[in-house]
């Protein structure tokens, strides 16, 4: 089932990332003060990481300015990355976010380069992790 899903995940991040090459995205300036609302669509504060519950950038959002080895019990709590899946990610950052299904990054999902905001298959991530170096 891992190895499906992580299949899956893979065909869907290299889609988006050619969806993504080919448009522009904007964002508003607003910053949220908690780690977890409801904003306007992309709404994402400069040097961070956003990802939603629902596609567009909108729906509740949850905000981290580093790295979060368990978005359920870590520093910043996503509440409701529990029971919902990832919807689209904003990651406003000079660093590639790596996702992974599991606490303590493990089971990697995939990778969204700096600057990039993209829907993705909702996924049921539970940490990430920022790094240096390409996604590829």
């Amino acid at each position: 089932m891992r190895t499906t899903q992580r299949i899956l995940v893979a065909l869907s991040m290299f889609a988006l990332l050619l969806g993504g090459l080919s448009g522009t995205a904007t964002a508003a300036t607003a910053e949220a003060r908690t780690p977890v609302s409801v904003t306007a669509a992309w709404d994402c504060p400069s040097a961070t990481l956003c990802v939603w519950d629902q596609y567009g950038g909108v729906g509740r959002r949850c905000t981290w300015n580093s790295a979060d080895n368990d978005w359920r019990n870590g520093s910043v709590r996503c509440s409701w990355s529990t029971n919902n899946n990832v919807g689209s990610v904003y990651n406003k950052t000079g660093y590639f976010a790596w996702f992974y299904f599991d606490a303590n990054n493990q089971n990697s999902a995939g990778c969204i380069p700096p600057n990039t905001m993209w829907d993705i298959i909702g996924l049921n991530l539970r940490s990430h992790e920022f790094r240096t170096y390409t996604c590829y």
